[in-house]
């Protein structure tokens, strides 16, 4: 039999280039997904790391302020938390951001890095039934601009945090203090009765430090 009598036998160039083709697009696409999966997962625990608080309420203003805005949250038995005194009851403040001027690290070379942000959060660590109140004080006002802050109450979950509840604030003097809103919890863990009316306790917070 002659070589000519086995042409069909073998696929040919163009098919096991078209297969070869085939199999790094799925080699690529698998390991995409896989890469993907890690992501979802890392993010889920991640997430699942933070979510430990029932509660989050975050205070924000713009990155550029050198205004030092101060984040108050009052629970129903009267703990407060606030730059003086992080920690009371089963809440805490994270930190005291005094406005840009706080966001920067010094690394060991010299450089200097920024935070992305000018932030406050609360965490509420524990259900006390009853009404929240969180204000916000201008400390201290650079220049005579306004400054905007956003109030944010975040529910946390093992999943994801879910906003409860989102207000802005207009801070346009030195001391000035404003309550953002109130809320209740009940005992089945549910935020009702959200509303404005205003609480001043700044003042007495202060001298009571």
């Amino acid at each position: 039999m002659r070589k000519g009598d086995y042409r069909g036998s073998f696929p040919g160039i163009a098919v096991v280039d078209f297969f070869g083709a085939l199999l790094v697009v799925y080699s690529a696409l698998l390991g995409l997904s896989i890469m993907m999966a890690n992501i979802e997962q890392q993010a889920k625990t991640q997430s699942h790391l933070g979510s430990k608080a029932l509660y989050l309420i975050r205070a924000d203003w713009p990155t550029e302020s050198l205004d030092d805005v101060d984040l108050y949250v009052q629970d129903p038995a009267g703990h407060l938390v606030f730059f003086k005194q992080k920690d009371s009851g089963f809440l805490n403040l994270d930190r005291d951001d005094t406005g840009r001027n706080s966001n920067f690290v010094t690394l060991p070379d010299g450089t200097q890095v920024e935070a992305a942000y000018n932030e406050e959060n609360v965490q509420i660590r524990g259900l006390i039934v009853g009404e929240y109140i969180v204000n916000l004080h201008l400390y201290h006002q650079e220049g005579g601009a306004s400054v905007k802050v956003e109030v944010v109450l975040f529910k946390r979950s093992a999943d994801e945090d879910i906003e409860i509840h989102r207000a802005v604030v207009i801070l346009s003097k030195p001391r000035q203090e404003a309550t953002a809103f109130r809320f209740t919890l009940t005992a089945d863990n549910r935020v009702v009765d959200i509303n404005t009316l205003p609480k001043f306790f700044v003042d007495q917070a202060l001298k009571r430090q």
